[in-house]
């Protein structure tokens, strides 16, 4: 019988949980996106899955399977970082795909990982067996018993410790119920810690951009476009949280400036007219990833280009640096 290391497996519940918690908030600034930021300026997408697939063959070849399946996690957050960059190595692997793909790698690898925590009980040392009692006739004529060899291997003290519900196992249960929680709730939680007291307001933005533009001349207010994956791009989502959806920015843009929503989704419906439109945007402003912020000045002119949402604790810093550019745009 084989028995769980805790240690190990106090190692994959860690990472399993931050992986799950990470599908559900995907933010900035991670540990882990750093090693992808240094990979992704080498290949984008495609080095960001190389990567920790040169990882798992190693460590699969030297038979640390158990270490193979952080690796394998680690694939997951990168397939799930590149569904929220927008840059598919492949063009028909669209978003959606690669962020349910992100998941199943994660939990299979969560799985693999919890079965590889189990290790053999080590060996026991032989130990000599006891020398033979010498006997003969003499012995068997008093009727004595002929004395029985002891073992050549004790019997180990490892057991594997009954059946029912063990320690480890209740952790099993916990550990998988808490990840399903944070995956569905966890972007709600996070942002209720995180952002107490901030009321949201979801009305839709305008998104005709030429409507905006000629509203833009008359008034003499600068245009903020917003570049966005609303269905599927978590990033874009957290700075809707954070920034652009709370009531106190919708206020400051009512009076300063016209928003523009250049919405890309995957399964959100939209006219012919409006998808044209945002393809044609995308294009004209050379969009490389989601979300983008441009900010022109009344004229049509870029004064400001902001690429990805704030790290959670940026929050301010990028909103005040939005702000700035509007700033500028409104005096030009």
């Amino acid at each position: 019988m084989k028995k769980v290391n805790n240690l190990k497996f106090g190692a994959l519940a860690v990472a399993a949980l931050y992986a799950f918690w990470y599908a559900s908030t995907p933010l900035s600034g991670h540990f882990i996106d750093g090693i992808d930021s240094i990979m992704g300026q080498y290949g984008g997408g495609v080095t960001q899955c190389i990567g920790p697939a040169l990882v798992i063959g190693f460590l699969s070849w030297r038979k640390n399977y158990f270490y193979a399946s952080l690796a394998v996690l680690w694939l997951g957050i990168n397939l799930l970082n590149i569904a929220a960059s927008g840059e598919s190595p492949l063009p028909f692997l669209s978003g959606s795909i690669l962020h349910g793909l992100g998941i199943v790698v994660i939990i299979l690898a969560t799985l693999a990982g919890a079965f590889f925590t189990r290790e053999a009980p080590p060996e026991p040392k032989p130990v000599p067996a006891a020398a033979p009692i010498a006997f003969g006739e003499e012995w068997l004529k008093q009727g004595r018993p002929i004395p029985s060899v002891t073992s050549a291997y004790p019997t180990p003290a490892y057991h594997s410790g009954g059946g029912g519900l063990n320690f480890n196992t209740i952790l099993v249960i916990v550990g998988i119920g808490g990840a399903i929680a944070l995956y569905t709730h966890g972007a709600q939680w996070m942002f209720a810690l995180t952002h107490s007291g901030v009321s949201l307001d979801n009305t839709p933005w305008p998104s005709n951009f030429q409507k905006a533009l000629d509203q833009a001349k008359t008034e003499h207010k600068p245009i903020l476009l917003d570049f966005t994956g609303s269905d599927w791009c978590s990033a874009c989502m957290q700075l809707d949280d954070t920034i652009l959806d709370t009531k106190a920015f919708r206020s400051y843009i009512a009076q300063k400036a016209l928003f523009v929503e250049v919405d890309m989704p995957h399964n959100k419906n939209q006219s012919a007219a409006l998808k044209e439109q945002n393809e044609l945007l995308c294009q004209k402003f050379g969009i490389q990833g989601f979300p983008t912020l441009i900010v022109l000045n009344s004229a049509g002119k870029i004064v400001g280009n902001m690429l990805g949402g704030p790290a959670d604790d940026q929050v301010a810093d990028y909103d005040a640096a939005l702000k700035a550019y509007i700033e500028r745009a409104a005096a030009n």
